[in-house]
């Protein structure tokens, strides 16, 4: 695909990117339909043109294309792993991405102006806090089971993804498959752990 702005002599190609969104599988990422978050230099236009390469010569669904002036992670979905590589296995370059554009005339929160305002909540969700002057921007984050299932796995170990970012799940996990296979090594023969 390519974004193109309308200029004097005609259009010019901002950026090109590429597309794949042709396997919807929850093996490939928990999020089917993920968006594709494309991040692009500060310019300004009256038109913009988006010209796509349909190279699959598929039938194309577009849902929706939004332009923002407001900055985005670009390939978040692809970076949160819900949207990953849509065959069996990834190119050696899936996962490297090239250096997002940084915006001049727009500012982030720093992490000091960031506050958790947890204690604040009640049971029904809703806030109850004192909220000091200025701007503000609540957001409620959390996680979720994606409901992906493994595999390939044994009949005993099929089930829902372990959570490998917290260390007591990941341990009963490794202790419960390869811990196993490593206490039926006599200790002289373990060279490997």
């Amino acid at each position: 695909m390519e974004l193109q702005t309308k200029e004097k002599e005609g259009f010019r190609t901002i950026k090109q990117f590429e597309v794949d969104r042709t396997n919807f599988s929850v093996q490939v990422g928990f999020e089917p339909y993920s968006p594709v978050a494309v991040s692009f230099p500060e310019i300004e236009a009256k038109e913009y043109r988006v010209v796509f390469h349909n190279q699959l010569k598929e039938d194309l669904q577009i849902k929706q294309i939004r332009l923002s002036g407001i900055p985005i992670i670009e390939r978040y979905a692809e970076k949160t792993l819900a949207k990953v590589s849509q065959g069996t296995l990834p190119e050696w370059n899936h996962y490297l991405w090239d250096v997002q554009p940084e915006l001049k005339n727009f500012t982030v929160a720093t992490p000091q102006q960031i506050r958790d305002i947890s204690e604040y909540m009640l049971p029904d969700g809703t806030l109850a806090w004192d909220v000091p002057e200025g701007k503000w921007i609540i957001m409620r984050t959390g996680m979720a089971l994606t409901g992906v299932q493994n595999g390939p796995a044994s009949p005993e170990g099929t089930g829902l993804e372990v959570d490998k970012m917290n260390k007591e799940h990941i341990a009963a996990h490794f202790d419960g498959f390869l811990g196993e296979i490593i206490k039926r090594i006599p200790a002289e023969d373990r060279r490997s752990w």
